[in-house]
């Protein structure tokens, strides 16, 4: 928490918004987001809070429900990396490729923004990639 104090001469009054961001890791996604099919937590160094969540069944989802303005899926994109679906409030919006020639952890895989604050759900499915089935959820970030 952290607080700031401005004085002006002569004293005037300001508007404030307070913004809540929050990052949701890969080791704490599991409670996090409601998971369908199978995921397994993998141990990584180069993993956000050092873990992750990853999947190789195509139709493997995993939906997070929250209040906000922004949110981001940081994942791992790399040679075995496949693609998967991304939904909002049950709404195909994109279908995203993390495929690369070389690892890349902790990437941004996409991000959203809206101009107002409600509840949204968000779900991420595996498509299943034929010879590079894996996605991961390394975290969540978000915005309020």
């Amino acid at each position: 928490m952290w607080s700031s104090t401005h004085r002006t001469s002569p004293p005037r009054r300001a508007r404030c918004a307070v913004t809540t961001f929050k990052v949701v890791l890969g080791s704490d996604a599991n409670t996090a987001a409601k998971h369908s099919g199978t995921w397994k937590t993998t141990a990584s160094s180069t993993a956000l809070g050092g873990s992750s969540h990853r999947t190789s069944s195509r139709g493997a989802s995993a939906s997070y429900t929250f209040s906000g303005r922004d949110f981001s899926w940081i994942s791992t994109k790399g040679p075995n990396a496949g693609k998967a679906a991304i939904y909002v409030n049950g709404v195909l919006k994109a279908t995203i490729d993390l495929y690369a020639p070389t690892l890349l952890p902790r990437r941004v895989a996409y991000r959203f923004h809206w101009s107002t604050v409600v509840s949204r759900t968000i779900r991420i499915v595996n498509l299943g990639t034929s010879g590079r089935p894996l996605i991961d959820i390394d975290g969540l970030a978000l915005l309020r």
